[in-house]
C-alpha cells in the first residue's frame, strides 16, 4: 500500500495529469491585470524551485497572443499561438472572460501546455491527479485537508487547537467528518497489517 506520490514517476507508462503540465489560468491573468488590451508580459512556471517553462503574451480586446520556444528533437523553434477570448454576462452586471480552446473552441478557464500548443484538458485527455489516486490516498488527502482547515496547529496528521474564527458548530461538524476519515484510515491500516 503505497502512500501519496509512491510508484512510478511520469514517463512512458504514466499518464500526464493537470498538475504535471504547465497551465494558463484566465482567473489569475484577469486578477493580475494581464488581460487589459495592450498589456504585454510573461508567465513563468516552477516545479519545486526549478524553472520549467515560460511564455510571453500580448493582450488584445478579444484575443491573447502567446509566444514561446519549444525544445524539440532538433533545434529549438518558436511558436506563436492566438487564443480567442469570449465573454459571458454575469447575473449582477459585468462579464466573465473565458478562453476559447484553440482546438475544440469550448469555453474554458484553463489551458494546458502538454505538446506544442496550449489546449483544454479535454483535448489533451488530461485527468485530475485525484482521479489517478487510490481510495486510501484520497482518504488521507481529505483528512489532511480537513485537519489543516479546522486545527490551528495541524502537523503530521494531528491537530488539537480549534482554528480561530471557526464557529464551534462548524468545527464540531467538520471534526466528526475528520474522525470518520481517521477511522477509515485506521481500519484499512489494520486490515493491511493483518493480511
Amino acid at each position: 500500500m503505497g502512500g501519496s506520490g509512491s510508484g512510478r514517476r511520469l514517463g512512458a507508462g504514466n499518464k500526464a495529469t493537470t498538475d504535471t503540465v504547465n497551465r494558463i489560468d484566465i482567473r489569475f491573468m484577469r486578477k493580475q491585470g494581464f488581460l487589459v488590451p495592450g498589456v504585454t508580459g510573461s508567465l513563468n512556471w516552477l516545479r519545486g524551485s526549478r524553472p520549467c517553462g515560460s511564455i510571453s503574451f500580448h493582450s488584445y480586446e478579444d484575443e491573447l497572443v502567446l509566444q514561446y520556444r519549444i525544445n524539440g528533437i532538433g533545434e529549438p523553434y518558436s511558436v506563436k499561438q492566438m487564443v480567442a477570448l469570449t465573454r459571458t454576462a454575469c447575473h449582477f452586471g459585468g462579464d466573465r472572460l473565458w478562453f476559447s480552446c484553440p482546438s475544440c473552441h469550448k469555453r474554458v478557464g484553463l489551458l494546458y501546455g502538454l505538446h506544442v500548443e496550449f489546449k483544454c484538458r479535454h483535448c489533451y485527455k488530461l485527468s485530475y491527479t485525484s482521479q489517478q489516486q487510490g481510495y486510501m490516498d484520497r482518504v488521507i488527502n481529505q483528512k489532511h485537508a480537513l485537519g489543516q482547515r479546522i486545527f490551528e496547529d495541524y502537523s503530521n496528521g494531528r491537530g488539537y487547537i480549534k482554528r480561530k474564527g471557526l464557529h464551534w458548530a462548524t468545527f464540531e461538524k467538520l471534526h466528526a467528518r475528520y474522525q470518520a476519515l481517521e477511522q477509515v484510515w485506521c481500519k484499512s491500516a489494520l486490515n493491511y497489517i493483518n493480511s
